[in-house]
């Protein structure tokens, strides 16, 4: 028997609170959308073997280690772990959560497992609990943060994010957002985010983003998410380098707003972009007129689904000639 799960990228427009000595911490704003994606398949083996992209192989191996350290029951002694499809690392797409979260939920079996143990046993979900309980329930997700002492941010609005409105994604290639000690590095070095605009950004999310959301406002959403993001970025502009992180996205910014694309904004440390279309036929002409040679534009829909376990009676299929310890090869590309 295998496991097989699939889920998609984390987006996340920016916390709420970061710094401050007291109240709650960290919380955000955040969006499942369907690609990039990652299609991980699990099944016992009599030791562990690997097949996918190779820069994922080592962050596989440790996390089975934390697994087997961490899992009360334990886990199987060997797996054999296939990573099909992939989500790009460093580019604000979430994609060291999901990958932890689909392996330990695969590796689990059938068993229910809760997001909050999830998040515990992988050690995610520090900062943001979006990836976390993006994974467990995809949709437009709405991060309280977490007193001190608590592991896992709480979840205050779970929203289903309209399936017409189609989601731009850009970054150029080669370009990471902050990870890390350095992402650490940069938050020490900020000061504590000031309470309004902590309050601000609260009631952007509040007044503006949610009501218009449960409306179908995309208009009125575009304008807010864009307020906030900027407030976000200016916030963290002295440690990414401007309100984006990649030089190139005040260029991209404006080519969008000429098409009349207002709700732009970056996703965690970036360098991925993010816009919402209004509808089908703009996405059509981004696609078309898109001038920048140097990135990857992606075209993708919200994912209002969580990650599913799918039990495959076959078994994990390595290919042929693949040896019998862990190895890697590279996966598909996902650029549109």
């Amino acid at each position: 028997m295998a496991i097989e799960i699939t889920t998609g990228s984390r987006l996340h427009f920016g916390p709420l609170a970061a710094g401050q000595m007291s109240g709650r911490w960290f919380g955000g704003i955040g969006l499942m959308v369907q690609e990039p994606a990652l299609e991980l398949c699990v099944q016992s083996d009599s030791r562990d073997q690997y097949s996918g992209p190779a820069e994922l192989e080592g962050r596989v191996r440790e996390l089975l280690q934390r697994l087997r350290r961490s899992v009360p029951d334990g886990v199987p002694g060997g797996v054999s772990v296939r990573i099909a499809r992939s989500i790009p690392l460093h580019q604000g797409f979430g994609g060291g959560t999901q990958l932890a979260l689909a392996l330990a939920q695969a590796v689990l079996g059938e068993r229910p497992v809760s997001p909050e143990q999830l998040a515990r046993w992988t050690a995610r979900g520090g900062r943001s609990a979006i990836g976390v309980h993006g994974f467990s329930r995809g949709g437009w997700l709405v991060d309280a943060g977490k007193p001190a002492g608590r592991d896992l941010g709480t979840l205050i609005v779970r929203e289903e994010f309209p399936a017409e409105w189609p989601i731009v994604l850009w970054s150029r290639r080669g370009r990471k957002g902050l990870s890390g000690a350095a992402e650490r590095a940069a938050l020490e070095r900020l000061p504590p985010m000031p309470a309004s605009l902590t309050d601000r950004l609260a009631g952007i999310v509040l007044r503006e983003l949610l009501p218009a959301l449960k409306e179908r406002a995309v208009l009125d959403f575009s304008r807010s998410l864009r307020a906030y993001g900027e407030l976000v970025g200016r916030f963290f502009a002295p440690v990414q380098g401007g309100t984006y992180a990649d030089p190139q996205a005040e260029e991209v910014v404006c080519w969008l707003e000429r098409q009349g694309i207002v709700g732009v904004a970056q996703s965690s440390w970036g360098p991925t972009l993010v816009a919402i279309l209004p509808e089908e036929a703009a996405a059509a002409a981004v696609a078309r007129d898109w001038p920048f040679t140097d990135g990857v534009l992606r075209i993708t829909r919200a994912r209002n689904v969580g990650a599913p376990r799918r039990v495959l009676a076959g078994g994990v299929h390595h290919p042929s000639g693949a040896p019998s310890h862990i190895t890697s090869h590279e996966g598909p590309s996902h650029g549109v």
